[in-house]
């Protein structure tokens, strides 16, 4: 293991601990107090583009680089600077893989001064206090939020190679002021038209993967991609390995195809099955040698669907239980904070302490050990790095692949400063919804009315299960195997369907710190958010909530005396609603069947098909633990998105197929079949009768009347 990797994280700032009296000044929404700490804050969310290597592969000894800048520029290309000639004709792509077409491809592109010189085409978000050429400490600003350029270490100076930080995609501005705003999802950012012009999809572009001006040979293109010894790449045999040869010696698809499939993803969504890159094959990125990685899904043999992804809203959600789409870091059915003990063999308080906490909360310490999971597992994908990876696989208590085997868990504390982990958890846990999105031009007397709605009108109904990832304590002495199938309201089956109101879904997730209930006067009210029933009680046998509805006052404190503290507001507990509600094995284009069958009935074709069906341990009677029964499902998932500053982050349901809030109430087949996504200037236009791009599901709501649909929204842009 290199030397960095195993230097443990010295003289780190805990941002926690600041006093509120320090002066402070408002940066793109987000308060920075006038101290050198606060500086290198700053640093880290703006200035910060990950990790380094060796610039030769083969020399551990030589120069280091940004792995980061070295991906982006090198490896794949991206044309920063260098005009851009992009001509795609007539280009058919079959999205669903039903053997059909769905669409022809047609994209002509000419701009001079490449992405940079056309910042609204791709679009960029201005950094206004950031302009371009300020010399930071770990880069060079561009302009724009989360393009930096490399600095050379030794001089000083930038390097010509770019790289980019979180904020790239998840820096946007206010869509009513224009005011950047980091940590907010860019939704005019398209990712794939700007991956669509890079150099590694052009037919010829000579393969150099350290960048030095000289092209590699055929078996150094071999070792750095793990490849055997025998595979032949030079197919025409002229001492030269371009990109094209390399694509077909692999039995990946045309560029034309994966040109094609990239611009048709638009603003503001990433095709989860290309995740990061132009399709993840430019030769010598280090994750296609990486077993976490994603190569098996690119040859013919298994090609992905089209699942094109909104970017998530606002990072700044203290009260997630899940902090990515597919849910698999839950925080709520696995004890991680007593793994996270263990494993660094540390005390309960020192180990709060030493993930800058202040509280005994352990569903708080499992957030965060998970975002910094995540965090690192993030800069790992974006800046190449397999240290990040096995890191990343180290938090999760996997098995990481390093040369040594698996890391010692008491390693758990020496994680590379270079990864800036913890740093980045505390700021976007400080920050949570910066100033700069919070709205006051609302109607209290609308908000106040639309809340009342939110919490207490029914809107429609869904069958009584949800996906859990992890085994709840109450069932693990059954040993069943995750994942299971699970009802929502544990005092009926699964195989029910249950009325619902908005707040069932989109409502607080609690801490574990117990307060009392007098605490929250109006808690009462908020039962049947998650408790939709209660066990019978007393001579009667008779369930204390039977007859009551929804804002009904229940008799909660005559027995319950204290409850979870609800802490900060995130609009989700993250619950996980299987696609395959109906049970036919069947999700691509069969929205409507598993809608009527009591499902959420969006996009099906969100679910990756790299794994086509699985095996689910049901829950069909909550009451009579350690009885379980396996059934064969579809593979996939959609997580309860959060709705913290929803109203900024249009458009809406995973795959960005509903414009608006107020079109979002409406039934499907009352929404826009086509809209305009991002700037003008990127003239796109987003289809919803293609697959991937379906607008159905998530009927709720619909019945409202009008002033009730404005009452919602109106609560709706108040969070």
């Amino acid at each position: 293991m290199h030397d960095a990797r195993a230097q443990a994280s010295r003289g780190r700032i805990h941002w926690l601990h600041l006093l509120a009296t320090i002066p402070v000044v408002a940066v793109c929404g987000i308060i920075y107090t006038r101290t050198s700490e606060q500086a290198e804050r700053r640093e880290i969310l703006l200035g910060y583009i990950g990790p380094t290597h060796p610039v030769n592969w083969l020399d551990p000894s030589s120069p280091r680089v940004s792995t980061n800048a070295q991906q982006y520029s090198v490896l794949f290309g991206l044309r920063f600077h260098d005009d851009i000639d992009l001509s795609i004709r007539n280009v058919a792509v079959d999205l669903d893989l039903d053997g059909k077409p769905d669409v022809l491809v047609t994209k002509e592109l000419h701009l001079k001064g490449g992405i940079l010189g056309n910042p609204k085409v791709f679009g960029l978000t201005p950094a206004a206090d950031d302009p371009a050429g300020t010399v930071d400490k770990y880069s060079i600003s561009t302009g724009f939020l989360g393009v930096r350029e490399e600095k050379d270490a030794t001089t000083g100076r930038g390097t010509g190679r770019y790289g980019f930080n979180c904020v790239f995609c998840h820096g946007g501005a206010n869509p009513e002021t224009g005011t950047p705003v980091p940590g907010l999802q860019n939704a005019k950012l398209d990712y794939g038209l700007m991956f669509a012009t890079c150099k590694a999809l052009d037919d010829d572009f000579v393969i150099d993967m350290d960048g030095g001006g000289k092209p590699d040979s055929e078996d150094v293109i071999r070792r750095r991609n793990r490849l055997a010894p025998d595979r032949k790449l030079d197919l025409d045999g002229n001492g030269v390995v371009t990109t094209a040869e390399f694509r077909r010696a692999m039995g990946y698809e045309s560029s034309d195809l994966v040109r094609a499939r990239l611009v048709l993803q638009g603003p503001g969504r990433q095709d989860v099955t290309r995740e990061f890159s132009a399709d993840a094959s430019a030769p010598g990125s280090e994750r296609l040698g990486y077993a976490s990685g994603i190569p098996r899904w690119l040859t013919k043999k298994d090609p992905p669907v089209f699942n094109p992804v909104s970017l998530p809203g606002h990072m700044g959600v203290r009260g997630l239980d899940h902090f990515n789409w597919s849910g698999n870091d839950s925080a709520i059915d696995y004890d991680w904070f007593a793994w996270y003990q263990g494993a660094a063999n540390l005390d309960e308080e020192a180990a709060y302490r030493s993930l800058g906490l202040d509280t005994r909360d352990r569903r708080l310490a499992a957030r965060a050990i998970n975002l910094d999971r995540r965090n690192i597992e993030t800069f790992a994908i974006t800046a190449d790095s397999p240290d990040g990876m096995q890191w990343s696989d180290n938090l999760s208590h996997a098995e990481p692949l390093t040369p040594e085997g698996p890391l010692a868990p008491q390693r758990f504390l020496d994680i590379p400063e270079e990864f800036r982990a913890r740093e980045l958890r505390e700021i976007l846990y400080r920050d949570d919804v910066p100033q700069a999105l919070v709205r006051t031009d609302l109607d209290p007397e609308r908000v106040k009315r639309g809340e009342a709605i939110f919490r207490n009108r029914i809107v429609g109904s869904i069958r009584n299960q949800q996906v859990l990832l992890y085994v709840p304590e109450r069932w693990e002495a059954a040993e069943p195997a995750p994942p299971l199938i699970a009802p929502i309201d544990v005092g009926r089956s699964v195989d029910d369907r249950i009325e619902v109101t908005c707040a069932n879904c989109h409502n607080y997730s609690p801490s574990e710190n117990k307060v009392p209930l007098s605490r929250f006067p109006s808690l009462a009210d908020r039962c049947l958010e998650c408790h939709m029933s209660h066990p019978p009680v007393g001579p009667e046998a008779k369930s204390p909530m039977a007859g009551l509805s929804p804002g009904a006052p229940l008799p909660c404190e005559s027995c319950h005396h204290e409850h979870r503290d609800f802490g900060s507001w995130s609009g989700s507990r993250s619950m996980l609603f299987p696609f395959d509600v109906d049970g036919d094995r069947v999700i691509k284009a069969d929205e409507a069947d598993d809608f009527a069958a009591g499902g959420i009935g969006t996009d099906s074709m969100y679910a990756v098909t790299a794994i086509e069906t699985l095996p689910f341990s049901v829950v069909r009677d909550a009451g009579r633990p350690g009885r379980f029964e396996i059934v064969t499902r579809a593979f996939g998932w959609i997580r309860v998105a959060p709705l913290r500053a929803c109203w900024a982050t249009a458009p809406y349901l995973h795959d960005g197929s509903v414009p608006t809030l107020e079109a979002l109430l409406e039934h499907p087949k009352d929404r826009p079949v086509t809209f305009s996504v991002g700037n003008p200037e990127q003239e796109f236009t987003l289809d919803t009768r293609l697959p991937g791009n379906r607008n159905t599901g998530h009927d709720f709501g619909g019945d409202l009347t009008t002033d009730e649909k404005r009452d919602l929204v109106e609560f709706l842009r108040s969070l």
